[in-house]
């Protein structure tokens, strides 16, 4: 038995145990190879699954394309839907560097000589375009199984590790020990069209 067979043979009897205890499940989906990957390996579950998409409102014209042959594919697909270009004009553009006059908050605590571009940090905007509406999706759906992509590897990666369980949800992340090789490697396999992205980028097209 081959590396990838037995990792396949692993996640299927997990898979089989989480199903059989969860009647609402969501898959998060971002674009990404990672993500691209979790739907064809529950191929199995799909109609117990919704898969979810965080739709910024300034999605790359590649993650567009992606996710209307998602949509052709699974049965159950919820887009969340974000407007980043709105948020960004009232709390400023995403920045690496954000001098703290730049922002919102330090503006209004000390707006003389505030001048020059609004900003904030990215990972405030990520987190009020995409993480909080997709939050607020699953409370709504009510969903007690979350799916995600994550792996260990990820230079970005939430701080949670698979089977984390908080406020009745459990959070599992079938390729959490998986390379980048072993993705693509399955992906392959599967005759899964790799997003054409990764030519040029190694990372997903978030935004």
């Amino acid at each position: 038995m081959d590396d990838l067979e037995s990792r396949l043979e692993a996640l299927e009897t997990e898979a089989k145990a989480l199903f059989s205890q969860h009647q609402t499940v969501a898959l998060h989906f971002s674009g990404g190879k990672d993500s691209l990957a979790c739907p064809h390996l529950l191929r199995p579950y799909w109609d117990k699954i919704t898969v979810t998409w965080g739709n910024s409102g300034a999605a790359f014209p590649e993650t567009i394309a992606q996710m209307a042959a998602v949509r052709a594919l699974v049965p159950h697909l919820l887009e969340v839907s974000a407007n980043v270009l709105a948020q960004n004009t009232l709390m400023g553009l995403s920045a690496d560097v954000v001098p703290i006059r730049q922002t919102a908050l330090g503006r209004s605590v000390q707006p003389e000589g505030s001048t020059g571009q609004l900003v904030q940090s990215h990972l405030d905007c990520c987190i009020a375009n995409i993480v909080l509406p997709i939050h607020q999706a699953m409370a709504n759906l009510e969903a007690t199984l979350v799916i995600r992509g994550q792996r260990r590897s990820e230079s970005r990666r939430a701080p949670i590790r698979s089977g984390h369980q908080e406020n009745g949800v459990t959070y599992w992340f079938p390729i959490e020990t998986w390379t980048d090789d072993q993705v693509f490697d399955y992906l392959r396999k599967q005759a899964v069209e790799i997003p054409k992205h990764y030519q040029y980028t190694k990372v997903s097209l978030d935004c």
